[in-house]
This record gives structure tokens, sequence and C-alpha cells, in this order.
């Protein structure tokens, strides 16, 4: 199911669960831990090695950190019809790192890591 993830990403990024809730009358992502409490997307302690959340169950996916040396661009709403928006394609194409596309279908997150940064 992560083929696609970066060999790097999966060795050294830090990710958590998340799970789709109801939350003041919208549909969510919740992000969880993998003992199944929260996780806080500001604390690095909150989440774990790829391979500890890409083997559990009862999630409906993964979310990377945004920790160190990793950054994330996020696009919402601009991909109609399978196909990006001239705009966001200028972006994906300036930026030529892994992007993928966000679960709604919608939207895409480009992750890159920042030289100098650790």
């Amino acid at each position: 199911m992560y083929d696609k993830l970066p060999t790097e990403l999966k060795e050294n990024a830090l990710f958590c669960l998340w799970r789709y809730e109801e939350r003041n009358g919208k549909i969510t992502k919740v992000p969880y831990q993998i003992n199944g409490c929260c996780a806080d997307a500001t604390q690095k302690r909150t989440f774990a090695d790829f391979r500890l959340v890409a083997n559990a169950d009862g999630f409906d996916g993964i979310g990377m950190g945004v920790f160190g040396a990793y950054c994330a661009i996020d696009i919402d709403h601009c991909v109609a019809g399978g196909k990006l928006t001239t705009m966001a394609q200028d972006i994906v194409d300036t930026i030529n790192s892994y992007t993928e596309l966000s679960p709604s279908g919608t939207g895409i997150r480009i992750i890159f890591k920042a030289l100098g940064l650790s």
C-alpha cells in the first residue's frame, strides 16, 4: 500500500496513524499514536517509525510528521478530473520532490527535505 513512499522517508521520517471521525458536524482526519491515544502534530514524541505504523490495523491511513529537515506543502482543491491545475503542476515541477494525492482525491502534498536543517 505504501510502495511509492520513498525509502528515505520510510527509514528516517516519523509517522502517525489517522482515522476519519466526525467532529463538530464535519468529517476530519484525527491523528493517533500507535498506542491508540491521540497524536499531536506538534509533538515529535507522539509519532513513530514507519514500520510500526504501517502494520497497524483499525485506522484509515498514516500521516508523516513534519519535523527537522522534512517539510511539506499542502495544496487543496487542485485536482479535477484526475488532473492538476496549472498552478499546482507548476509548483510540483518546481519543487521536484515526492508528491502524493490527498485522501480526498482533490489535493496534493509535496514532501521535501530542506537543506541545512536537521
